[in-house]
């Protein structure tokens, strides 16, 4: 089974040679690496062409997709790609050596892709130990998934491999979305082809996540707009409505609607305006932020990570702003896609 690997690269320069690195690494060795630069202006194109050089035991080809979005940059490269399964990763990715030998051997007939897991790298600022604790979880058991469900069978393209022949009869990566939903609606589209996506967690990459608050926020909004093209483009009879420990949903109603009541930008609100009414509410909301403090202390240590205090002081601030800019996102998706989404 050859392997082509797509690599969509845009002023990755601070991450590209370390994941470039890693995919020469590995235990087993890709048939090629496609590069597709995406308009970088930084020296992104220099570290791949110096890439390129060095190592002339793999096959390596460095294109350029003008056109701004990682959707058209992953389909430029795998109408390129000459390998049976098209393995898409990012350039803020490192994959561990042992990566494409544990998704390569995940495949068998009727698997049409396989989801690597995602795990956060060391992180490069405060704000980056936060946003790894609350981006890409992904699980630890091994499973065969056959239906998309918005919150369950979507799978990020920082580590996803399919198959060339399913890849082309799902029509590739949707080019009206540049950017963000663009792997979920791919993989929507691998089950209507009657293939199962098969989750790997032993084939891991570690991702960098983003290291500013005003990254994370801008992440989180396009990831929340995202949400409405979903449900807008998948379904026709779908009401999701989620809550503390509690999904509700129902199929059988003409309307388009997930509203998500468990994140923490509106628990918070919920609190505030209570404490309008009832000011014995503003101890409440004192204590739920102070909740959130202690969660973030608690993931770290469940994660065997040491952080400083800066990152567990900024944790409720970093969560807060993370959520607030998703459900804004899903706010102006919902106007942009007609479905609604809060």
């Amino acid at each position: 089974m050859k392997v082509s690997i797509v690599l969509p690269v845009r002023d990755a320069a601070a991450t590209l040679g370390a994941c470039l690195d890693a995919l020469a690494a590995q235990t087993v060795a890709p048939a090629e690496i496609v590069i597709v630069d995406n308009g970088s202006r930084d020296a992104s194109a220099g570290i791949a062409r110096a890439f390129a050089e060095r190592v002339s035991a793999l096959a390596v080809s460095r294109v350029s997709e003008p056109r701004r979005g990682a959707t058209f940059a992953r389909n430029r490269g795998a109408a390129l790609a000459r390998g049976d399964v098209l393995a898409f990763i990012d350039a803020d990715c490192e994959p561990v050596a042992d990566w494409l030998e544990r998704a390569v051997a995940a495949f068998e007939p009727g698997i049409g892709a396989v989801a690597g897991a995602v795990h956060p790298a060391p992180p490069r600022s405060a704000v980056e130990a936060v946003a790894g604790l609350y981006t890409l979880r992904s699980g630890t058991e091994a499973m065969d998934v056959t239906r998309f469900g918005l919150v369950t069978g979507g799978f990020p393209t920082a580590n996803l491999l399919v198959r060339r022949d399913v890849f082309v009869a799902a029509g590739g990566f949707d080019e009206s979305i540049p950017m963000h939903g663009e792997d979920f609606d791919l993989c929507a589209r691998i089950y209507r082809l009657d293939q199962r996506i098969r989750y790997a967690p032993g084939a891991i990459v570690v991702h960098h996540h983003r290291a500013t608050l005003r990254g994370v926020v801008t992440q989180a909004f396009n990831h929340g707009s995202s949400h409405a093209y979903l449900l807008r483009r998948h379904f026709t009879r779908k009401i999701l409505i989620e809550g503390p420990g509690v999904r509700w949903q129902r199929t059988d109603v003409p309307a388009r609607v997930w509203i998500d009541l468990a994140s923490a930008d509106k628990k918070l609100v919920a609190l505030l305006l209570a404490s309008t009414w009832m000011p014995p509410f503003w101890a409440l909301t004192t204590a739920y932020v102070l909740y959130l403090y202690v969660d973030a202390h608690r993931r770290f240590r469940r994660e065997e990570r040491t952080v400083p205090m800066g990152s567990r002081l900024i944790a409720p601030i970093v969560l807060l702003a993370k959520s607030a800019g998703m459900t804004a996102g899903r706010v102006a998706g919902s106007v942009r896609f007609g479905a609604l989404c809060l």
